[in-house]
């Protein structure tokens, strides 16, 4: 039985230089409710939307992750970068402490090393990302996986004029589609997934 990792995203394609998607582990697009507090404590997968008076990261987001993994390191806590299919990304590994702990540390490790700026999304950008996200979703779709239907442009164009930012994770709802309710799969693990429609990819085919 394959379940996932415990992985932090700075998810370049739905940020797309925006706050444009807040991705959550504890539950898929479909049931996302639209949060009080984007900058929340991160859940097991979750995308930074900080502040107005975040302290912001001088630096790329390779370098972000980096900086996020030596200061875990001096809370006893180790961490990998992510999956070179993903987004840039770190994995906490195996942990002797209570999951809110965990939690804590990472929250401290942001806090000290700052948010990746984001910008106000503009119409040109959403577009610009949702038609990534649906070259993704298509992908998907080609090798097999029963998906649901992806929210339309004009549903995210209106989800981000109303709270900022939209919610659309084809990687996320192929893994929904095959796992179980206790979030667990007999076919895929999350870097299979990856690895069939990479985060990473430039440009999708039309």
């Amino acid at each position: 039985m394959k379940s996932r990792a415990k992985r932090f995203l700075w998810l370049r394609v739905a940020l797309a230089g925006s706050a444009l998607a807040l991705v959550s582990a504890c539950g898929s697009a479909s049931s996302y409710e639209e949060p009080e507090d984007t900058a929340s404590l991160p859940t097991e997968l979750s995308v930074s939307a900080p502040a107005v008076d975040s302290n912001y990261f001088d630096g790329t987001p390779q370098e972000w992750i980096e900086a996020h993994v030596i200061c875990l390191e001096r809370y006893g806590l180790v961490a990998i970068p992510g999956d070179p299919n993903d987004s840039p990304s770190f994995e906490i590994l195996d942990y002797d402490m209570p999951r809110e702990e965990m939690f804590m540390f990472v929250q401290s490790c942001r806090d000290e090393i700052g948010s990746l700026p984001v910008t106000e999304p503009t119409e040109e950008s959403v577009i610009e990302a949702h038609g990534w996200l649906m070259g993704q979703y298509r992908c998907f779709v080609a090798a097999g996986f029963d998906m649901e239907p992806p929210p339309s442009l004009e549903s995210s164009l209106d989800q981000v004029a109303r709270v900022g930012l939209f919610v659309f994770d084809p990687v996320e709802m192929a893994w929904d589609s095959v796992s179980d309710a206790h979030g667990n799969s007999s076919e895929y693990s999350w870097d299979e997934l990856l690895a069939l429609c990479p985060r990473s990819t430039e440009e999708w085919p039309q």
